[in-house]
Order: structure tokens, then C-alpha cells, then sequence
């Protein structure tokens, strides 16, 4: 089954870190990817979407969350895709959502 990792947070929280902040939980993140790999998960997708401000249309900057980082993973439970979930990194304000995928809804 895959399960998709959401992490939502307030937009300005990255910019309000400080650069070794910055560089701390993005080293977590690599670190989160090293586990699943040793662990035989598969990661499906893992990316980190571009800024709002890099968005062409009307980049938001009141502090609404947004969809920070995604991880799609493959994993037997939804019990395992919990305990993934609760190690996933987070930043200053940031929250996780766990979703499972369902790939045999959509239509091509």
C-alpha cells in the first residue's frame, strides 16, 4: 500500500529559520531517506515543492500553511506508514498528515 506524508506548515517558518537551522533539518530530512533506504522501504516519491514565492499567479505571504514536503511511500500497513509518519522531521509549526493512496481510483 502507499501512503502519502504531508507535511503542512506556516510559509514563512523556512525564511524565519536561521541558515544553520536551515541546514540542520534539511540534513535531518537526508537523514529520514537514509532510514527508510536501510529499512527496504520503498520511497515512491519524496520531493519538497517550490516555494510560493517562486510560483507564478499570487505567492501568499501571511503565514498560511502550505504543503511544504511530500514523501509517497510503500509500505504493508497503515501501522508502519504511523510509526514512519512520527519520524518524519518536522520544522517550527509544522504538522504531518498521513493519507493513504489509492492508485486504482484514478483514470488515465
Amino acid at each position: 500500500m502507499e501512503f502519502a506524508l504531508l507535511i503542512h506548515g506556516p510559509e514563512r517558518a523556512w525564511a524565519e529559520l536561521s541558515e544553520q537551522d536551515r541546514a540542520a533539518l534539511f540534513s535531518a530530512y537526508l537523514d529520514f531517506g537514509r532510514e527508510l533506504r536501510e529499512a527496504g522501504v520503498t520511497v515512491v516519491f519524496g520531493a519538497q515543492p517550490g516555494r510560493p514565492d517562486a510560483a507564478k499567479g499570487d505567492p501568499r505571504e501571511d503565514g498560511r500553511p502550505e504543503l511544504g514536503g511530500m514523501w509517497i511511500l510503500d509500505l504493508p500497513s497503515e501501522e508502519a506508514a504511523l510509526e514512519w509518519a512520527g519520524r518524519l522531521p518536522a520544522g517550527p509549526g509544522d504538522r504531518v498528515e498521513l493519507r493513504r493512496c489509492d492508485r486504482g481510483r484514478m483514470s488515465r
